[in-house]
């Protein structure tokens, strides 16, 4: 279940991710990453445009680093689609920004 926190956390990363440089406000719900298909796939090109893979199918999401078969993350059987996605592309970075 994704809480409101998770939400404005995730959401927060993945601008960071990115280079957004607008404040996040929590009431105005500037990102919106998690709830639309616009926000998202610009961030899983500049994944793929770092030299990862990623495949989306159903609701199983796998990153894999090019040319490689070892999956870097996989999320699946998630709510639905976009949300997959989503949480796989915070899962991604959250493993990004550790090596």
């Amino acid at each position: 279940m994704l809480t409101d926190k998770l939400i404005v956390d995730n959401n927060k990363l993945i601008a960071e991710f990115t280079g957004r440089d607008k404040a996040y406000d929590e009431r105005d719900r500037i990102y919106h990453y998690h709830e639309s298909w616009d926000w998202l796939m610009p961030v899983i090109k500049k994944i793929e445009s770092m030299g990862f893979y990623v495949s989306i199918m159903k609701s199983n999401i796998t990153c894999c680093k090019d040319g490689g078969i070892s999956p870097v993350f996989e999320e699946y059987d998630y709510k639905d689609k976009l949300e997959t996605t989503w949480l796989a592309v915070t899962a991604f970075i959250k493993w990004y920004n550790k090596q």
